[in-house]
């Protein structure tokens, strides 16, 4: 058994003495919070695949792509 298992009577009790109308609020605003996470995570996503999808950089002295040093 994981260590959560003990904790879950007791996040019970929390919310046993709640109204229904509390508990409805509290879901609402749980789904809520959960599709701002998703939106922010997609949007994250979103944003770093389109810095690192981005042009290559081109060198302004040559007018070519940068390239490394020949040794």
């Amino acid at each position: 058994m994981g260590c959560g298992i003990s904790l879950l009577p007791v996040i019970g009790l929390a919310f046993a003495g709640l109204t229904s109308g509390t508990l409805v609020l509290l879901a609402q605003l749980s789904r809520i919070v959960s599709l701002l996470v998703f939106l922010a995570v997609t949007l994250g996503v979103i944003l770093l695949g389109w810095r690192t999808g981005g042009a290559p950089a081109v060198d302004g002295s040559t007018g070519g792509l940068r390239s490394a040093p020949s040794s």
